[in-house]
């Protein structure tokens, strides 16, 4: 009896440690990529900005004019990369415990007509109707209105993403059952199987299908709102059925949300 607790107690002290080294690996290498995507982004910016100037011809003709088509397609690229290390920097500084929300009560429905806005370039270039419902009256939740935002634009271009052309997309804000806010974006794309939907939430998991798209991503984006949606106690549901489309979900608690008294 005495050998099997000294061997419990061993292996409880073993685990204990292994734990601790995970952890504080996970912690360096969250730090780490935090600075790096910082030391990224700096050079990227001057990229882009100049990429930008080139292609928009701001000081005279660009010749030949096949030198503009290359300042746009780096422009577009130097976009794609910087969103991509937004995404780790995100990620990265949630993991190590460094993403502060700043909270106040926010308008619910402003975010999704600016996130609607923000999204209908890539909607129109895929020919997607990208359509937006809200409440008779304005929601009013208390919450990061920067985090919001970010969790809204990750699952509308989400749905963008992986929905063929002639589809749709809804962006819905609407009160759910016992005074809870549910804001859930609809799509009609290619669906994620049943056996993939747990998966699809951690860092840099993809669907299945995901070859099928050109711009395939960190595989940050669900993983991000998952982990925002955490910090505000937020419920993240994500229903799909392949080649049904998929319905994800951020459900607020009936704590922090209120009513405006003026109509959206």
């Amino acid at each position: 009896m005495k050998e099997s607790v000294k061997r419990t107690r061993l292996q409880n002290r073993q685990l204990a440690k292994s734990t601790e080294l995970a952890n504080h690996a996970n912690l360096v290498k969250s730090q780490f990529l935090a600075g790096m995507s910082h030391e990224l982004r700096t050079p990227l910016n001057a990229i882009i900005g100049f990429s930008e100037l080139i292609s928009q011809e701001a000081f005279g003709p660009v010749e030949p004019p096949r030198y503009r088509q290359y300042a746009e397609d780096i422009l577009e690229s130097g976009k794609h990369l910087l969103a991509m290390i937004s995404d780790i920097l995100d990620m990265s500084k949630i993991e190590a415990g460094r993403y502060n929300l700043n909270e106040q009560l926010i308008d619910v429905g402003s975010v999704a007509r600016n996130v609607i806005k923000i999204c209908s370039v890539l909607a129109m270039k895929k020919d997607i109707s990208l359509k937006l419902r809200l409440p008779a009256n304005t929601s009013v939740i208390k919450a990061d209105e920067r985090a919001v935002k970010q969790m809204m634009l990750n699952l509308v271009s989400n749905g963008i993403k992986y929905t063929q052309a002639g589809g749709e997309v809804t962006l819905i804000i609407s009160e759910c059952a016992k005074h809870k806010l549910c804001i859930c974006v609809k799509d009609t794309g290619i669906g994620i199987a049943e056996d993939q939907i747990e998966k699809i939430t951690e860092p840099f998991m993809q669907v299945a299908q995901a070859h099928h798209n050109k711009s395939e991503g960190t595989g940050l984006g669900l993983a991000i709102v998952k982990a925002l949606a955490k910090l505000h106690d937020c419920d993240f549901q994500i229903k799909s059925h392949v080649g049904q489309g998929t319905m994800a979900s951020l459900i607020f608690s009936a704590e922090r949300v209120g009513l405006s008294n003026h109509a959206a």
